[in-house]
């Protein structure tokens, strides 16, 4: 774990019985810490030249005949 943030075993320990992970953490810590930690990090935003549309949306028509 190259993070700073992680917390110490003992936290790890009580945030997996607190979500009802202890066995996973038991047999797995370093897979539960890592997922823990990425999951704390901040969602970053959008590049400025971004488009939040990937292709302009189609038409939806009930009556499949109208061919809208």
């Amino acid at each position: 774990m190259t993070d700073d943030t992680a917390p110490n075993a003992e936290q790890m320990r009580f945030i997996a019985e607190l979500h009802g992970l202890q066995r996973t953490y038991e047999l797995y810590p370093d897979v539960v810490t890592t997922a823990f930690v990425r999951g704390r990090r901040r969602i970053s935003s959008f590049p400025d030249n971004f488009s939040p549309l990937t292709e302009p949306a189609g038409r939806f028509s009930a009556e499949p005949e109208r061919g809208e």
